[in-house]
């Protein structure tokens, strides 16, 4: 008898211990939905190729955007600048002298030399028909064939002499041809892009920053050969941060793209402000990391809420809670 009151005591206070957890089982506010925080990433890799001599950034760091990670080896290319940017001072300056001509006193020196090259071409022209008179009344006696041969030689030297330097004064006085000068323009033009070709080749041996973030892996090392293929940095991108979260259709219709939100996390006392950018048109099970009330089988749709997170508390994958309005 004492064994079937002891077993009826302890069903009731089981029933009791049941219906008290029943009551005081908190009911689920039909205003929130749960999911995770998704901070997207970027992954910086140089342009160019080479090896790394320098890294400025380690994993935890803060970058802006702009800000230099990382820099290859940029000693060869920056000698090849040095010397088109001479090659350009020597194109420019041929141009300029063929732009502004030739000096007074260049023409006047070039016909200077060809008036003393026309007088010594006359002088000897005197001095061969001297010679070849004497030769002709003589019969050769009074003066050599020899003699006379080297008098003609000379004279023709002189003539020749008198034309070449004819053309240059003919060449000074006449100025630059214009084709000579678009000649010299494409020159300094070519020299130039090489340049900028160089500059922009020597701008890819450092690694900017795409964005504001932090710097979530580091996967390369000072004396590594890079390039674009290879990722040297994983970087968390702080700029529009987004919450995923999931509802079930029959509350589906107390959402809309453009709303407004608040969003909890339980390690921070205070609530962000959030928009409903985007309400999925699929549904889908409830993902596994998603904490809900509902069974897990559960057909529900995503809705991506963009976040502000003006003192950057948001950590990638922390689950929140997402406060409709009513």
């Amino acid at each position: 008898m004492k064994k079937m009151v002891f077993a009826l005591f302890l069903l009731l206070c089981a029933g009791g211990v049941y219906y008290w957890y029943t009551l005081n089982q908190p009911v689920q506010d039909s205003r929130l939905i749960f999911g995770n925080a998704d901070i997207r990433e970027a992954d910086a890799a140089f342009e160019g190729q080479g090896r790394i001599i320098r890294i400025l950034h380690d994993e935890g760091d803060r970058v802006k955007a702009g800000e230099v990670l990382a820099e290859l080896d940029s000693k060869q290319l920056e000698l090849q600048l040095d010397a088109a940017r001479i090659a350009l001072r020597l194109s420019e300056e041929r141009l300029r002298k063929l732009r502004n001509g030739n000096r007074k006193e260049d023409v006047e020196a070039a016909l200077h030399r060809l008036r003393e090259a026309q007088e010594s071409h006359h002088l000897l022209e005197l001095e061969y028909h001297r010679k070849k008179g004497v030769f002709d009344k003589t019969g050769g006696s009074g003066i050599s064939r020899q003699e006379l041969d080297a008098a003609e030689g000379a004279l023709k030297r002189a003539g020749e002499a008198v034309n070449t330097l004819k053309a240059q004064h003919d060449l000074m006085v006449n100025g630059t041809r214009e084709e000579d000068i678009a000649i010299a323009e494409i020159e300094v033009a070519a020299q130039k892009k090489n340049i900028e070709i160089l500059e922009d080749q020597i701008s890819r041996t450092r690694l900017l920053a795409p964005a504001d973030g932090v710097i979530r892996t580091r996967l390369a090392e000072i004396g590594d050969m890079a390039g674009p293929a290879k990722t040297v940095f994983t970087i968390l991108l702080s700029d529009r941060k987004w919450v995923r979260a999931y509802i079930d259709e029959p509350r589906l219709s107390r959402v809309r793209t453009g709303m407004p939100v608040t969003v909890r996390i339980d390690s921070l006392s205070q609530a962000l402000e959030g928009t409903v950018g985007f309400i999925s048109d699929v549904a889908e099970f409830t993902p596994k990391n998603v904490e809900t009330s509902e069974l897990r089988t559960s057909l529900v749709y995503e809705v991506c809420i963009i976040v502000k997170d003006p003192g950057d508390d948001l950590r990638m994958g922390v689950p929140v809670t997402v406060e409709l309005g009513n």
